[in-house]
């Protein structure tokens, strides 16, 4: 923002000016808090992931900005293992020949990322609606 003189015939205008600069300011720094969050979320996913002892399972996991608009950002995070995703996070009934023989605990990773990236995101947009 700038220090101008404004003429009282050119209030109007200025306000606008005004008010225009610190909306594309403000979705510009929202988007980028969206972006961020869900990088820091994919890799939290990650390291809950690894707990479980899959390599592999946990370096699948990544983030990618699935759209773009100047209503909104929608970031995803996903493993590219998705069949295996589903069945880690939310356990399932282990069958043997037909039968049920027990139940493969759940191992919850999506779920503590995104608790995490709701806060941090909330923070983040606060923060950039403040212009800080």
């Amino acid at each position: 923002m700038s220090n101008r003189k404004v003429t009282p015939e050119n209030l109007g205008e200025a306000i606008n000016d005004i008010l225009i600069e610190y909306a594309e300011t403000t979705a510009t720094n929202m988007k980028e808090a969206v972006e961020a969050t869900g990088k820091m979320a994919a890799e939290t996913a990650q390291a809950y992931a690894s707990r479980i002892g899959r390599g592999k399972y946990a370096k699948s996991i990544k983030s990618k900005t699935e759209s773009s608009t100047a209503f909104g950002t929608t970031v995803v995070i996903f493993s590219t293992q998705y069949r295996i995703a589903h069945l880690l996070e939310h356990g399932h009934v282990v069958k043997k020949d037909g039968k049920v023989v027990g139940t493969a605990r759940a191992f919850p990773h999506f779920a503590p990322a995104e608790a995490m990236a709701e806060s941090a995101l909330v923070k983040k947009i606060e923060q950039a609606v403040k212009g800080g």
